[in-house]
């Protein structure tokens, strides 16, 4: 097995750079190199599914990572497909085929269909696998996610819960692994109409990404969702200078957010709206009530065609869960 996998990656992948296999005035992607590779996964290891899988499942990750969902979507679906037609292939593939495909249904706002892609069969994959095994956790938070998409945030509340209790259990204290648990909690319960209860997951997930992911976009998501629960609690003066941490340590750093999850922005309002909307915010409803008569200047162009009772309107009512990054 060792030598088909060095095959692979020496003929199919490194080798398809090689300025022998390109004209010189080629600039060959990795997208490109990729691309050659998976015409050749099935021919070459058509004989041996398991490798085969292996090898798909490395490609799909690879394209979803550069934000090539489609594609990644393509090899998740020749996963299942070489796993359902294989006896011998573990039944996790299949399950997790499925997942991740619902996972990239998802993505392309196919969001029933990704629900009932990630429902699969998830209890028979828990009780045959255990609850802690890595691919059941992809699985849940795959569900989790879908859940939401479908405003069913009520069923993805206890999956995230397990998934929060699971991560205290087996992470290290204050590690990244914890404070994504605490953050897709925060989110959850801010999309059923939860601020307050929200915000102490929030402030845990901020302070763990204060201390060990200080310059990381991630740590400024946390500072959005925050926001989001301050303002749902009219807590204004208190959203408005974290407001504006936001919009600053986002508007620098929009070109390292991974490119699955600019993906995921450029489908709904775009990353650079993410960091844009949350300035100005609290300050602008404070403006327009007569109790703050100062501006900023970045939330006042963003905002300017509305009028009093539309901003007041945005930001007091359920819309204050416009403000989530993720």
């Amino acid at each position: 097995m060792l030598e088909l996998i060095n095959t692979f990656l020496i003929n199919d992948l490194l080798t398809q750079a090689e300025p022998a296999n390109n004209a010189p005035e080629d600039k060959v992607t990795l997208i490109e190199v990729l691309d050659r590779a998976a015409e050749k996964v099935g021919e070459r290891y058509k004989s041996d599914p398991g490798l085969e899988i292996a090898m798909r499942k490395a490609i799909a990750n690879t394209y979803y990572a550069l934000g090539s969902i489609a594609k990644a979507e393509g090899q998740w679906q020749a996963v299942h497909d070489r796993a359902a037609s294989s006896p011998g292939v573990d039944r996790q593939e299949l399950w997790l085929s499925l997942s991740e495909r619902g996972h990239m249904a998802f993505h392309f706002g196919r969001y029933k269909e990704a629900v009932e892609l990630c429902r699969g069969d998830l209890d028979g994959m828990e009780r045959l696998l255990g609850p802690d095994l890595n691919e059941t956790l992809i699985s849940r938070n795959n569900l989790a996610s879908a859940y939401e998409s479908q405003k069913q945030c009520e069923k993805a509340e206890p999956i995230r819960r397990s998934l929060l209790e699971r991560a205290r259990r087996s992470a290290p204290a204050e590690s990244p692994e914890i404070a994504a648990a605490l953050a897709g909690l925060g989110k959850n319960l801010l999309m059923e109409g939860k601020p307050a209860e929200s915000e102490p997951f929030l402030r845990e997930c901020l302070a763990i990404r204060e201390k060990k992911l200080a310059d990381d976009w991630t740590r400024f998501n946390a500072m959005s969702l925050l926001v989001a629960a301050l303002l749902g609690q009219k807590q204004y003066a208190d959203a408005e200078p974290l407001s504006i941490q936001v919009y600053e340590g986002m508007k620098v750093r929009v070109s390292i957010i991974p490119p699955a999850m600019q993906f995921q922005y450029s489908r709904s309002r775009g990353a650079d709206r993410f960091a844009l909307r949350s300035v100005g915010q609290a300050r602008k409803v404070r403006r327009m009530e007569g109790k703050d008569q100062s501006g900023v200047a970045g939330g006042e162009a963003r905002f300017q065609t509305q009028t009093r009772a539309e901003v007041i309107e945005e930001f007091r009512s359920d819309n204050y869960k416009n403000t989530i990054i993720i």
